[in-house]
């Protein structure tokens, strides 16, 4: 599954732009969101924390962990006490930032299946017809 955060509202410290309507790849298995430098995601505003929450990547499923930040985090409307499974469509909020979690499954692969080579690639010939 590829973890994806689409930006809705709010502005980023993001050397690359970043801006509402683009999408951010979740890549670690600890995804920091804050003001802190080492955040991956870094908010432009003074209602976030240092270490405002974090989306951790676990076995099957996907969790929010509030950091205890005195503004919150926002899930779906409702404050954030503590952590919570994230699901396709959710909404997050952290200061202004809104954000929507995408889901995208991964194309399965079939090691099993028989990939034809060129040379086992067969060409149809014309066969003249004989009267």
């Amino acid at each position: 599954m590829v973890l994806k955060l689409r930006i809705l509202r709010g502005k980023l410290l993001d050397p690359r732009g970043h801006s509402a309507g683009q999408e951010i790849v979740v890549r670690a298995n600890r995804f920091l969101i804050g003001t802190a430098p080492n955040c991956h995601l870094r908010c432009a505003s003074r209602l976030v924390g240092r270490y405002h929450c974090a989306v951790e990547s676990e076995a099957d499923r996907v969790v929010l962990h509030d950091g205890g930040n005195i503004t919150g985090t926002y899930l779906n409307g409702g404050r954030l006490e503590g952590s919570a499974c994230l699901f396709h469509g959710d909404r997050l909020r952290v200061g202004r930032l809104e954000l929507e979690v995408v889901m995208v499954a991964e194309p399965q692969s079939n090691p099993g299946a028989i990939q034809p080579s060129r040379r086992a690639t067969m060409r149809p010939t014309m066969q003249r017809a004989t009267a």
